[in-house]
């Protein structure tokens, strides 16, 4: 008797997950009358491509003034970058994308010096 009603309790557990699976508006394909769907362009494009381009065209976040100037070498230690900067040297890790003390090239360490309103010259 027990197995009996276990057995139709995961039958209809079953048959809810398959009704809901279904049912789920992330499956559903959009209706032909969805008010949300567009195929309009927006203005200033004739093609596909001209929104991907428009979409391309981001306005670069503006850079801080210039506070310091530094002279650095070509290649520089994460742990120098970070006195620079007054963070830990994981912080600075993180930035240039590494995990661990590395050192970094100059170009790389020029960028992110310029978005912390450090000026870096290259060393002679």
């Amino acid at each position: 008797m027990k197995i009996g009603i276990v057995i139709l309790l995961l039958v209809v557990v079953g048959i809810a997950i398959v009704y809901a699976y279904r049912h789920s508006s992330k499956r559903r394909a959009s209706a032909p009358g969805d008010k949300n769907r567009d195929c309009a362009l927006p203005p200033g494009c004739k093609d596909l491509i001209d929104v991907i381009r428009l979409q391309e065209q981001t306005v670069p976040a503006s850079l801080p003034p210039v506070t310091r100037r530094v002279t650095l070498p070509e290649v520089v230690a994460v742990r120098y970058l970070a006195e620079l900067l007054r963070l830990s040297k994981e912080d600075v890790s993180a930035l240039c994308g590494y995990f661990g003390e590395r050192s970094v090239p100059f170009d790389q360490a020029q960028k992110i010096l310029r978005k912390y309103g450090i000026l870096a010259d290259r060393a002679a």
